[in-house]
């Protein structure tokens, strides 16, 4: 006689910029298999059954900066036990990175987003690390623009930017594309 066989422990989630890798220990008692679905934020689902020895799985050809819902079933049976977690795939990077409007303590960088992409912000960091006036021309933190003011006359700066996904408090944490560089002298 079959029963309700126990949910997986510690199912976790790593992301990739167009993946997701599911790990998981098995729960108590044993199980004929289990079945691995992954539900899009705009609702595309997937689904794949597994063997009742598995325990990871990756699920590719996302979409990157997505959030993703994941439901691993234990099976034993007509039984089921659902463990649920969530994850959100890495943005990819922007596609490129101007300046313009260059002085000796001024400057502005632009950037073209990256193309079949979900995300919300970008990070704009700088070495040396000095404090400079950061605006956003366009109050918007999804806008590719920033000016930048107080900068150091004759300094070379190397700027880092990278796409983000997710943040401020919402489901599934923020991801973080890999940066890309660019640098210049005042």
């Amino acid at each position: 006689m079959c029963s309700v066989p126990a949910a997986v422990v510690s199912l976790l989630v790593q992301t990739g910029n167009q993946s997701l890798r599911l790990s998981w220990a098995r729960g108590a008692g044993d199980v004929s298999g289990y079945l691995a679905s992954l539900i899009g934020s705009h609702g595309a689902r997937w689904a794949e059954p597994l063997s009742p020895n598995a325990t990871e799985f990756l699920f590719s050809g996302l979409r990157p900066g997505r959030l993703y819902r994941v439901e691993l079933l234990s099976l034993s049976g007509g039984w089921s036990n659902t463990a649920f977690s969530q994850g959100r795939t890495a943005p990819s990077p922007p596609t490129s990175f101007l300046f313009g409007g260059v002085t000796n303590t001024s400057l502005e960088v632009t950037w073209n987003a990256p193309p079949d992409c979900d995300y919300d912000s970008f990070e704009l960091q700088w070495l040396p690390r000095d404090r400079l006036s950061v605006t956003d021309p366009y109050r918007s933190p999804a806008s590719r623009s920033r000016i930048l003011q107080g900068l150091f006359p004759g300094r070379r700066y190397t700027f880092s930017l990278s796409t983000v996904s997710g943040g401020a408090g919402g489901a599934g944490g923020a991801t973080y594309s890999p940066p890309i560089h660019n640098s210049i002298r005042t």
